[in-house]
Formats: structure tokens, sequence, C-alpha cells
């Protein structure tokens, strides 16, 4: 029976819970190829749409992204695993926890690479604001400091990714080898 390449997806919750450097340790334990959301040329473009203040506007961006990126995904696919460093599902919970009707896109009909597995990290809030302080990234008016949108997003993923990870205190390494090992 002839294998198949995988589309692995690592999610997270919210940014600095370790999503790029998992996704990157794992790429170099399976030999895979890395993709990331979004990617060039509309990644350009991502700062515009986070600032704009237009929930469903910036929704759509991210998801037309995705659409780019599945087509990427789809011909690496022919030669190799690819590990995706955020895909759709972050897109529509983070977006649904902001208020966006995301049912005006049936992303059932985008035509995306479906994941083979999807992981999702976690951390805990105290951890979660230590990583943004290290970063220089704490502001007044942070999108990730609305009320309730923590709890909101925490609440999809947990109801509709069956896989997560806390990475609060497990080095990217680990967290790492906890998906590899998970996938077989």
């Amino acid at each position: 029976m002839e294998s198949r390449n995988r589309l692995i997806v690592i999610e997270a919750q919210f940014d600095v819970c370790g999503k790029t450097t998992v996704s990157q340790e794992l790429v170099k334990l399976l030999g895979a190829a890395l993709v990331k959301s979004p990617e060039s040329p509309v990644a350009q473009f991502r700062k515009t749409y986070d600032e704009c203040g237009d929930f469903t506007a910036r929704f759509l961006y991210y998801a037309s992204a995705t659409v780019l990126l599945s087509n990427h995904i789809r011909e690496l696919l022919h030669t190799t695993d690819v590990v995706c460093d955020r895909y759709i599902a972050s897109t529509v919970f983070y977006h649904q926890a902001l208020g966006v009707d995301t049912s005006m896109l049936d992303v059932g009909k985008l035509g995306l690479v479906l994941p083979d597995i999807t992981f999702c990290l976690t951390c805990n809030e105290e951890v979660w604001r230590e990583r943004f302080a290290a970063r220089g990234e704490i502001k007044e008016d942070h999108i990730e400091d609305t009320p309730g949108l923590r709890h909101k997003v925490e609440k999809l993923m947990k109801e509709n990714i069956p896989h997560h990870i806390d990475t609060s205190y497990t080095t990217p390494l680990e967290a790492a080898k906890q998906v590899a090992l998970a996938i077989g």
C-alpha cells in the first residue's frame, strides 16, 4: 500500500504559545517542509488588517491567505510531509470569539487541503503574559486582552481540536516530540 504525505497543522490559542518554534522543531524531527500563514505575497498586508479595527475584513484577509497557502501545501504534499504553522481553524475560532459571523464564508467550499492531524498549543495566562513581556509586546490595547476573548477562543479550540499540548513548562523540542509521537 502506498503511503501519502501528511499535512500536520500546529495551531495555538494565542501568539507566544510556542507555535512557530514547535513547528520548526517538528520539521527538523520529521524532515518535513514548513509553511506559515499568512505567507508571501499576502503577508505584507498582515499588519494593516490586524490594526484596521474591522474584524470582518480581518477574517476575510486571513481566510483568503489560507486559500493561497492551501494551494502551496497541495504542491508540497506531492513530495514531502508538511508542517503548517497556523491554518484555517485558528482563523475561524479567533474571529468567532471576536463576534464575527464566520458563516458568511462556507469554509468547506474553499477547496482547502484538509489536515491529517491538528494540534492546539496552549499555555497558562501567567506564562503567556511573561512571554509577551519578554518580546516587549504588551500594550494597553492589545486585542488579545479583549475581555473574555481568551476564554472564548480556548473553549472553541477545546471543543473542535482533539489534540492539545500545554507548552507552559515544556521546551519547544519536548512539545515537538509529543507531536511526533502522536502522529507515529
